[in-house]
């Protein structure tokens, strides 16, 4: 079987200004920069989507993202839906133990504490 050509898209999101993961207003506690961060995450996560399709990794990384904003504005329910699809879609695609998806079930599990 081929390997999927993403396998092999590295260095692309080693920065974080391009890594969806890392949007610069996501950790702020500020309500505007974290609205802001929404916005930018939604963005992201439609480029990706369009540009790689839905069920590449950095897609999927970017609706992760868009969760974790979720999560700071408090809207746990969207976080939570947002993370356990994102989770599942994972896990078809990356080999057992990967460190993101093990990263987004402790998420999930802090989320479900909230």
């Amino acid at each position: 079987m081929a390997t999927p050509s993403w396998r092999h898209s590295g260095p692309l999101l080693r920065s974080r200004s391009l890594n969806p993961r890392f949007p610069s207003s996501s950790r702020s506690t500020d309500p505007g920069k974290t609205a802001a961060a929404e916005l930018a995450c939604e963005q992201a996560w439609a480029g990706f989507e369009r540009v790689l399709g839905p069920r590449h990794p950095d897609t999927l990384r970017s609706r992760a993202g868009l969760a974790q904003v979720y999560r700071r504005l408090g809207r746990y329910g969207d976080a939570r839906a947002l993370l356990r699809d994102t989770v599942d879609r994972l896990e078809r695609i990356l080999p057992d133990g990967d460190p993101l998806i093990t990263e987004l079930r402790q998420s999930l599990a802090d989320i479900g504490e909230e």
